[in-house]
């Protein structure tokens, strides 16, 4: 296989990529059934649904794998992290008058802030063993959790006797608190309805994984991190902590 992939890293990396795509495309578009109309291919919906579920699957597993290629062990309470950012936003939309993106920021502020003392608290344990370390995030799940009924009893959101009876929010009483709630759109004749929530999830996606690639890429830290991940030993020998 060495010998039909080119020597430099960026163009192996490349032609694999181009390999990879083609080989998707090759196998959604004659391997798999078609839609209810008889044929070959999945349906351009089905295609798209799976891109969106995609990117947001990879932007957590970059989180998984990041950490353990840097400390060696699983964050168990990454979840966690992001779960309170974002029953933050559903209450900050349900409960406030708060535009969309600036309770969007604060729940991504939020989680930010906790990942950074959930980190600095995994800094004391540092010297301890992975499995240790490991165990750790297990255990600061139910901590971190914790967090989200501190937040649901915050003084600028309704008494918990004063919100509707029904509590939980379903996927078309979601939308509505969503940017432009009656925009729709189809992809494909398959009937699956897109819609503001697809897209933004998608777009946000894209730009964070991007976003870190150029940090790994380009500045000092991005590579300093890129060293410990690929040799400990050596980064150590270099002065990287």
């Amino acid at each position: 296989m060495d010998r039909f992939l080119p020597s430099n890293p960026r163009a192996r990396s490349a032609v694999l990529a181009v390999a990879a795509a083609a080989l998707t495309l090759l196998f959604t578009q004659v391997v798999l059934p078609g839609g209810s109309g008889g044929g070959r291919g999945a349906p351009s919906a089905m295609l798209f649904q799976g891109l969106v579920n995609g990117t947001l699957v990879g932007l957590s597993a970059v989180g998984v794998v990041l950490l353990y290629r840097t400390l060696r062990i699983i964050n168990f309470a990454q979840g966690a992290i992001g779960a309170v950012g974002y029953v933050t936003l559903l209450l900050f939309l349900q409960f406030t008058h708060l535009p969309f993106l600036l309770s969007f920021l604060i729940a991504l502020l939020l989680s930010t802030a906790l990942g950074a003392i959930v980190g600095v608290v995994m800094l004391r344990f540092f010297n301890s063993s992975r499995l240790f370390l490991t165990v750790v995030t297990i255990v600061g799940v139910p901590a971190v959790l914790g967090l989200l009924a501190f937040i649901n009893r915050m003084p600028f959101f309704p008494p918990l006797a004063e919100r509707p009876a029904s509590g939980q929010l379903t996927g078309p009483s979601l939308k509505l608190l969503l940017p432009f709630p009656a925009w729709k759109f189809r992809v494909g004749s398959f009937p699956i309805d897109f819609g503001f929530s697809h897209v933004f999830a998608l777009d946000v996606g894209l730009i964070a994984l991007i976003a870190i690639g150029i940090f790994f890429r380009y500045t000092r830290t991005g590579t300093a991190v890129r060293a410990l991940a690929e040799n400990p030993e050596r980064a150590s020998l270099l002065g990287i902590g």
